[in-house]
């Protein structure tokens, strides 16, 4: 008689969703540079999250988000070291 198997497919999606997520995004390079893809994406992300609801445009959407991405990279960079004159 063969052994019955059951597959827990709600478990494999998650799996293979786990396989699939993006790197967490880096809005700064190692050397201090603008990662501009990834304050792109960041901008997206979150102006996707303001929804429906809001009322606004999704160029106004994006607007926001683009400056608020703007901010968080430049606050995640190094501090800014004053140069000797």
């Amino acid at each position: 008689m063969a052994i019955q198997r059951r597959i827990n497919f709600a478990g494999a999606m998650h799996e293979m969703r786990a396989e699939r997520r993006q790197p967490i995004n880096v809005l700064r390079g190692p050397n201090g540079s603008w990662n501009r893809a990834g304050i792109m994406r960041e901008a997206i992300r979150m102006a996707r999250m303001l929804g429906r609801s809001s009322g606004l445009t999704w160029a106004q959407k994006l607007s926001i988000s683009l400056r608020t991405a703007w901010e968080k990279a430049r606050k995640s960079g190094l501090p800014f070291a004053l140069k000797a004159a």
